[in-house]
């Protein structure tokens, strides 16, 4: 079983406490879908700390819950550690300041978060210029969602500039290595 769609159930946090004991460092789940679960605060921290140990989960969606921005800190203190995560959708959940400042801070050292989905959350303009800094050393997200948050349009626009440039970077840098293995085998 390497993806698992738990989606509309209701589980909340106990459930969510459960599902999180088994994000161990031998699982093998690479898809992880709990949107509108009922998830609040202590879920984020019991993925917290599952993030910590696992590496085998590169999507994780938690859309349409009801993490709180204290919920949203601690998921991403756990993430922060976390070095097989390439999507995240946080869309829905309430983050304001906290879980941007705390985001910033893992898109600035991350290599693999490729795209994140905060929509619809509550994260101000002071929360997009984190997000925004944090960004500034970033080459591996090609996809930043805010829409409908209290973010300015010209910090959106900012954002969207380096995971434009990032996701040009990353295709250049596809097409370079596919010549260079088309090369390879032709023995040119």
């Amino acid at each position: 079983l390497t993806s698992l769609d738990l989606s509309h159930n209701k589980i909340a946090d106990r459930g969510v406490k459960a599902i999180a004991k088994l994000l161990t460092d031998r699982c093998v789940l690479i898809s992880l879908n709990l949107s509108d679960n009922h998830v609040h605060a202590d879920g984020g921290k019991y993925f917290g700390r599952a993030l910590k140990q696992n590496s085998s989960l590169e999507t994780l969606n938690l859309r349409l819950n009801r993490l709180g921005d204290e919920g949203g800190k601690m998921l991403l203190d756990g993430l922060a550690e976390n070095a097989t995560l390439t999507h995240l959708n946080l869309s829905s959940n309430a983050l304001d300041h906290d879980s941007a400042q705390q985001m910033g801070s893992i898109v600035q050292a991350s290599s693999s978060l490729q795209s994140i989905d905060l929509s619809c959350n509550v994260l101000s303009e002071e929360a997009g210029r984190l997000l925004r800094d944090g960004l500034q050393q970033n080459t591996t997200l090609t996809n930043l969602d805010l829409r409908l948050n209290q973010i300015s349009v010209d910090t959106v626009a900012a954002i969207e500039d380096v995971c434009k440039k990032n996701k040009l970077d990353a295709q250049r840098a596809r097409r370079e290595y596919m010549e260079a293995v088309r090369l390879q085998e032709t023995g040119a």
